[in-house]
């Protein structure tokens, strides 16, 4: 195996999974790998950046470290790496980037949390980088009631990029989004031809150490070899800035969860209209999530 693929709607956890998963031995993150290369490819900044700034939003994207400490002007890994790639086709990028993690972490596993769907076939696979038996996909898959919640708290930004129709970011629709992405992602899975698994965010939290045996074991290791005190490994420019990388002796990897969702009784409010939805929900948490 050499690439782990975290594929998820935004904001459903990936960023901390990705930081257990980079916390192994033998594997390394670097995170959203496309959404770095694709900004190299067309020469711009983040295009979440500049919405960011015009909603009061001064933690942009572009002024944030990598997850090994350094600017990423200075990052060893993305610094040299961004400065060749500048302008180039998408999969020539992903060769180039292939080849700087395969010098700076030799034998070790990639981990790509990009989310995309597909984005294990079309920049991996496609391209000829990774044979698809070499390939694992994570669906991370949060509660929709949290998702939603979670996304109606952060819509101020989407809505600075003046990119969306009136209602794009109802509870509604975003309980509809959610449930119409996962869907698909889930029957795109099961007819592909790479091996995945299915986790729930809740699950991952609330029974940690049981959910990552089972995960380690998707993985092809030993699930009770789950290291919890080592800093995570890789180089990570995207992401929540409480996962970065803290060195120190006292470090330590620990399950989180913004509970604050459950004080909105929005979900209740539309009860039946979201039957569906709820119907979903409950198949992907109680059936899917707990398969091998």
């Amino acid at each position: 195996m050499k690439l782990i693929y975290i594929q998820s709607l935004s904001r459903s956890g990936s960023t901390f999974l990705q930081q257990v998963l980079a916390a192994q031995a033998g594997m390394a993150s670097l995170g959203e790998v496309e959404r770095v290369l694709k900004n190299a490819s067309l020469q711009r900044d983040d295009p979440y950046d500049q919405a960011r700034r015009v909603a009061g939003n001064t933690r942009t994207h572009d002024k944030t470290p990598c997850s090994c400490g350094e600017p990423r002007d200075t990052c060893e890994f993305w610094s040299p790496l961004l400065n060749r790639i500048q302008g180039q086709p998408l999969a020539d990028c992903y060769r180039e980037m292939m080849g700087q993690f395969e010098a700076f972490y030799p034998g070790q596993v990639l981990i790509d949390s990009s989310k995309v769907a597909g984005g294990h076939l079309r920049n991996y696979v496609d391209n000829g980088l990774v044979n698809a038996e070499d390939v694992r996909v994570i669906l991370l898959i949060r509660d929709f009631r949290a998702w939603c919640y979670s996304m109606q708290k952060w819509k101020k930004v989407r809505y600075a990029t003046g990119k969306y129709p009136p209602g794009y970011h109802s509870y509604l629709a975003d309980a509809y989004r959610w449930m119409v992405n996962n869907r698909r992602a889930v029957r795109t899975l099961t007819n592909g031809p790479v091996k995945f698994c299915i986790v729930s965010h809740e699950r991952l939290v609330f029974q940690f150490e049981k959910e990552m045996s089972r995960i380690l074991g998707f993985l092809g290791r030993d699930p009770g070899s789950l290291e919890l005190s080592q800093p995570p490994q890789g180089h990570e420019l995207f992401g929540s800035q409480s996962m970065k990388r803290s060195e120190g002796e006292a470090y330590r990897i620990a399950p989180r969860y913004d509970s604050s969702w459950m004080s909105d009784n929005r979900a209740t409010c539309y009860g039946p209209i979201l039957y569906p939805v709820a119907s979903f929900n409950n198949y992907v948490h109680e059936n899917l999530a707990k398969a091998a």
